[in-house]
């Protein structure tokens, strides 16, 4: 049986130690070849977060109330902190 796109980023998220932060989630109705130009608003506040520390970036991730969980544009979303 073919693992699909979503079994196998869950299971490359559980691979990864839930000492680090992690953060797994797919945007609705996109292809593998959009998802590049479909996440750079998340990767660059990613980026911002994990090297600068910036606060709003941080909001984005952490907690009960990250907007990544209520963002309507992204599904299967998970994170560990």
């Amino acid at each position: 049986m073919r693992e699909g796109p979503l079994s196998a980023q869950i299971e490359n998220y559980n691979s990864i130690s839930d000492e680090v932060q992690k953060v797994r989630a797919r945007a609705v109705g996109a292809e593998h070849e959009q998802m590049l130009a479909r996440s750079d608003g998340y990767m660059t506040a990613w980026m911002l977060y994990q090297l600068t520390g910036n606060e709003e970036a941080e909001t984005v991730f952490l907690g009960e109330n990250a907007e990544i969980l209520t963002n309507k544009n992204w599904q299967d979303v998970e994170k560990n902190r």
